[in-house]
């Protein structure tokens, strides 16, 4: 759990930045909180349709996607490379 938690900050350190700079504090929250929400929801429906449901729903993994996913909507054209040494 502690690799995933570090994964999840190192992703989105790298695009946040600049997704932050076009979005300003307010849609960056909205975009944030909002993937965190949207990936729970989507969560607890597959919970529910495989019934699984005694398994605990809660990361933040999703919204680290939603940023990272804004990034590459906003800077089509950029390239970053993650490397990762393991």
């Amino acid at each position: 759990i502690k690799l995933s938690l570090f994964l999840d900050m190192a992703l989105f350190l790298l695009p946040a930045r600049n997704v932050y700079h076009v979005l300003g504090a307010r849609n960056f929250a909205m975009l944030y909180f909002g993937s965190l929400l949207g990936s729970g929801l989507c969560s607890v429906v597959q919970k529910i349709a495989l019934d699984q449901l005694n398994s605990p729903t809660l990361g933040a993994s999703g919204a680290v996607s939603g940023v990272v996913f804004a990034h590459s909507f906003t800077f089509p054209t950029q390239i970053t490379y993650i490397r990762c040494t393991l």
